[in-house]
């Protein structure tokens, strides 16, 4: 607190006449580099384009600003921009022949799959920073077993499991569209 009303040039007690303290700092700083963060423009683009920019977004906003992913687990993302944010995605799923429900249901589902990533990459990213990369965890834990202990890891290693974080995420989109379209046929058939 004192660094930041150092930085803006008012006394530490100014400070907290604007702020209750570190949190609700903490918090205007998440919601304003939210604020300046650029929405997805829908321009026509199909539902699976549209979902998949979503995603993306989400991801991208999440990963790179950890402080944001803090804040939105804990329900400290403003309410009126998040609301509005997720009306516009609705209203576009809806105007391509989703029901409201079957839209927010494939809007969760991106949601969830973003997030989770998200945070996958914020762990990843403080486990390289101490040296402690996912792969090098599962070679030692594997070195740390006996060969015939953990069959499923040892397979996946030796079919040459490779990540590639960017492709694994389009991989998981690709599987969650797949499913929304198989969900909205048998859906639109009935």
């Amino acid at each position: 607190m004192k660094s930041t009303a150092e930085h803006l040039g008012i006394s530490l007690p100014g400070l907290y006449h604007y702020v209750k303290g570190r949190d609700e700092l903490l918090r205007m700083a998440a919601e304003f580099r939210l604020a300046s963060e650029q929405l997805p423009t829908f321009t026509g683009q199909d539902w699976r384009a549209w979902l998949t920019e979503w995603g993306q977004y989400t991801r991208q906003s999440m990963s790179t600003h950890p402080e944001l992913m803090q804040h939105f687990l804990t329900g400290g993302i403003d309410s009126a921009r998040y609301v509005e944010a997720v009306d516009s995605l609705l209203r576009v799923l809806i105007h391509q022949g989703f029901a409201p429900l079957d839209a927010f249901h494939a809007w969760e589902c991106i949601s969830a799959i973003a997030v989770g990533t998200a945070a996958s990459d914020i762990r990843e990213q403080a486990a390289q920073n101490a040296g402690q990369p996912w792969m090098a965890r599962v070679r030692n834990e594997l070195a740390d077993h006996d060969d015939e202990e953990l069959p499923a890891i040892r397979r996946l290693i030796a079919d040459g499991l490779v990540l590639d974080p960017d492709a694994d995420f389009a991989r998981r989109l690709d599987v969650a569209l797949s499913g929304i379209a198989a969900v909205r046929s048998t859906t639109t058939e009935h």
